[in-house]
């Protein structure tokens, strides 16, 4: 049985999943790359750091194993003697311990980055059943973990015995050699397995950290009800969002229709398209949109210019245009200036008309309309 409760997941993770999973501390992991990490630093730090340890190790020795008749009467000297051999043997490691500490960190930032999390140390009692105990033995990642623990000895055999045959010599000859050469020595020969250790491990890393994040996406993926649900929650359903956009749209009904009082001049086609226009010398660099709409909607634009007393204009090809090529609050395109301006003019005639102060004017035939602005 190979985790039946992903054989249905076939979407890949959404980022809010992903975000979540994070949060909860499960992230891909390589222990096997943090071991190589780790071991890589360590060999870095005694190539680095080798000759001065061997000659702070050798002065160590030196010093706090050699007694004269004083040292050993005076009851306190030992205690004190430790003391100081621990204090300078920490400062010894020290630089050493930094730099493991430093790998175990990068190592983590590497494969699935930092994430901590209470919930992983709290204790879950699922772990205790025993049907998904019998079915973990059988998952794939069983598999792969019995995979690489074969791997792993017959790895570690083979730098064992790669180990021996290169310092089989070397290490029997230490014993014949002074303090300081025996240290350096031994130091030089443990840099030399790190080494060989490391590149077994980063054979076991070429399979396991592959696996590892490929392992941690698959767990992750969804069905594709769960993405579904997810969406809703996170765009909301689709029957409420057809309501709010419904709602807002007669919310922007209202004020424009509410804005139509304010307009100079109406346009219409003219009963399929209606254009209410406004132009405020004092404020505007040209004439605005107040309203537009089509069929119904321009029906009722027209309705409430004629209750309003707004001149209406019918202008086919104008109206259309200005439809067409603006939004409610745009200014009219520059390419209409002319056509809207000849109107408009229009409008400021009639109005001196009614007034009795001029005589009436002809409602102009031929605007000056772009072709690429006719629809």
């Amino acid at each position: 049985m190979l985790d039946d409760d992903t054989q249905d997941r076939t979407e890949q993770a959404t980022p809010k999943k992903e975000k979540e999973s994070k949060e909860r501390g499960l992230v891909a992991r390589s222990k096997d790359f943090n071991s190589l990490v780790v071991l890589l630093f360590g060999c870095v730090a005694f190539l680095i750091f080798g000759k001065l340890i061997c000659t702070r190790m050798y002065n160590i020795f030196h010093h706090f194993f050699v007694f004269d008749g004083y040292s050993l009467r005076n009851n306190d000297f030992m205690l004190e003697n430790l003391k100081r051999g621990l204090q300078d043997g920490f400062t010894v490691l020290l630089p050493i311990m930094l730099l493991i500490l430093i790998a175990s960190i990068v190592g983590v930032l590497l494969i699935g980055g930092w994430s901590f999390s209470f919930g992983n140390v709290a204790p879950k009692f699922e772990r205790l059943d025993p049907i998904k105990g019998l079915m973990k033995i059988f998952s794939i990642k069983s598999l792969m973990e019995l995979f690489k623990s074969v791997l792993k000895v017959v790895l570690v055999i083979c730098a064992g015995i790669s180990v021996y045959c290169l310092f089989f010599k070397d290490i029997l000859t230490i014993a014949q050699l002074d303090l300081l050469p025996g240290i350096i020595e031994s130091v030089r020969i443990m840099v030399y397995s790190f080494f060989v250790l490391t590149a077994s491990l980063i054979i076991v890393c070429f399979f396991d950290v592959p696996y590892q994040i490929w392992d941690y996406r698959r767990q992750l993926m969804m069905t594709k009800h769960e993405v579904r649900e997810e969406y809703k929650e996170t765009e909301g359903k689709p029957e409420v969002k057809s309501k709010l956009r419904r709602m807002q749209r007669e919310m922007a009904s209202r004020r424009m229709m509410e804005e139509i009082p304010h307009a100079d001049v109406i346009i219409t086609n003219p009963t399929h398209f209606a254009v209410a226009l406004k132009y405020d010398q004092s404020k505007m660099k040209a004439p605005i949109v107040l309203a537009k709409g089509a069929d119904l909607v321009a029906h009722r634009i027209i309705e409430i210019g004629k209750e309003n007393l707004i001149t209406t204009v019918s202008m086919p090809p104008l109206a259309r245009s200005i439809f067409y090529h603006t939004d409610i609050g745009d200014e009219i395109p520059q390419k209409l200036y002319i056509a809207v301006a000849q109107i408009l003019a229009y409008v400021y005639q009639l109005k001196q008309y009614r007034r009795g102060k001029s005589k009436k004017p002809t409602l102009p035939t031929q605007l000056d309309i772009p072709h690429d602005m006719l629809r």
